[in-house]
């Protein structure tokens, strides 16, 4: 579906780049698989129907911080998504959920 050599690029299909990926989940209307890109301290969403990969969170950065989407700091290994659409994410440094609702990194 997507990734190819290691590392951190947006892209289509295999032109895409993950670094250590430790989760999937699927969205209740199964239009895009999220993935705990680990090393890349970022989740990323595949559009099944492209197989666009884009960067959904994450900033790069594995300290803490919540706030907007792409400017938070995330360390992802679990992953969830609800059925509102919020994606629930365990975090390797941290000992409680994260949750990315309305374009915003919060703890739940």
């Amino acid at each position: 579906i997507a990734g190819g050599d290691v590392g951190y690029q947006d892209a289509i299909g295999t032109s895409a780049r993950f670094s250590n990926p430790t989760a999937l989940a699927l969205a209740p209307d199964q239009q895009f698989l999220y993935v705990s890109d680990s090393l890349n301290a970022r989740i990323r969403r595949i559009e099944l129907a492209t197989n666009a990969v884009t960067t959904f969170a994450g900033n790069g950065n594995v300290i803490e911080v919540d706030g907007p989407a792409l400017d938070a700091s995330t360390f992802p290994t679990g992953l969830a998504v609800g059925l509102n659409g919020a994606v629930y994410f365990t975090s390797g440094n941290a000992r409680y959920v994260r949750r990315v609702y309305q374009g915003v990194v919060s703890r739940v």
